[in-house]
């Protein structure tokens, strides 16, 4: 059997990339893992689930703020599985049912239609609508 360099690249990378996202972890699955975090009996943070200074007063003006701890521990944990896998967790069809529950979950808490919710990607996708 007589095969070229080409179509052998082209049954290694098809094989290969068939194995590696056979091993990827469904994202629903690795962000139920990472992100478990609740704040007891659904209770509003108080001073003591913020990370400020002690002394520190803040008021919240609508520019910038502060995030509670465990806001910022997910952050974390989202960011640590995003940077696992870039592409995958960002880009692919893998990602598109879980922002349509958020997108819904949002609607409701905001009283809107899910249609009137946006999560772009990043701010060129937004310069680029």
């Amino acid at each position: 059997m007589n095969t070229s360099r080409r179509d052998f690249l082209k049954t290694l990378a098809t094989g290969s990339t068939v194995s590696v996202l056979s091993m990827l972890t469904p994202i629903e699955a690795v962000f139920q893992e990472k992100l478990t975090n609740t704040f007891p009996n659904n209770k509003l943070p108080t001073k003591n689930d913020y990370t400020l200074s002690k002394g520190v007063k803040y008021l919240n003006h609508g520019s910038i703020g502060t995030i509670p701890k465990i806001v910022q521990e997910a952050h974390q944990n989202y960011l640590s599985v995003c940077e696992s896998n870039p592409w995958f967790y960002m880009w692919s069809g893998e990602w598109d049912q879980p922002v349509q529950k958020v997108r819904e979950k949002t609607a409701d808490f905001l009283n809107a239609g899910s249609d009137e919710i946006s999560f772009p990607h990043n701010t060129t996708e937004v310069y680029n609508l």
